[in-house]
């Protein structure tokens, strides 16, 4: 983003660069104190995480509140969206509006600002308002070009960092198996698999 006054190129590239910048800092920020605080609602007032905006942030900056590091992400993804209005993805991989729109709506929705979560999701709705078929539902959601898809990527042998990509923290063993590692036991999902006494709940005809 600091570098963007002296890049080459047009300026409507620019603005998609720095659009698709300010888009993926709001977003990333947004997942860190989702992660390392609680939820907004209590913890407005408590400390959040490091908010670096330049390349010239000193090296010792202080902590931000959680209030700031959402003031940042709204801040940010607003512009996002404003700067990415005209822009038209080829792939689903690159970040436009409607994405920019959908993770404001989880930001206020986290916030507990219900018009604008309504205002956002209905945004992206206008566009990706077809529900996915039972055949897709059921194929394993591998393709990315189903109606309900709004940001996704593919990951293929090129891209495929293997114990280094993310879906290995993903990964379903005991955490007993890590005990032997260095790093310590395999924190992972297994606790987060849907109970079997939630799926009886679901209608015979709801193929989810």
């Amino acid at each position: 983003i600091d570098a963007l006054p002296d890049a080459t190129g047009t300026e409507a590239e620019k603005n998609i660069l720095k659009g698709q910048s300010l888009a993926m800092r709001g977003i990333s920020y947004f997942h860190l104190i989702m992660n390392y605080q609680q939820t907004y609602a209590i913890a407005k007032n408590k400390r959040g995480v490091i908010l670096r905006t330049s390349s010239s942030d000193p090296i010792d900056k202080g902590f931000s509140t959680v209030q700031e590091c959402y003031d940042l992400i709204v801040s940010d993804l607003k512009s996002a969206k404003s700067l990415l209005a005209d822009f038209k993805r080829d792939e689903k991989w690159q970040i436009n509006a409607d994405v920019v729109s959908g993770y404001l709506a989880r930001v206020y929705q986290v916030m507990g600002d219900w018009n604008n979560a309504l205002s956002e999701a209905n945004a992206v709705y206008q566009d990706y308002n077809t529900l996915m078929t039972k055949e897709e539902w059921c194929g394993g959601f591998a393709d990315i070009s189903v109606k309900e898809v709004i940001w996704a990527v593919v990951n293929t042998n090129t891209t495929n960092n293997g114990e280094n990509t993310q879906f290995n923290y993903w990964n379903n063993s005991d955490p007993s198996y890590g005990e032997n590692q260095t790093d310590g036991p395999i924190y992972n999902y297994l606790e987060l698999f849907v109970d079997g006494h939630y799926v009886q709940l679901f209608d015979d005809t709801d193929y989810r």
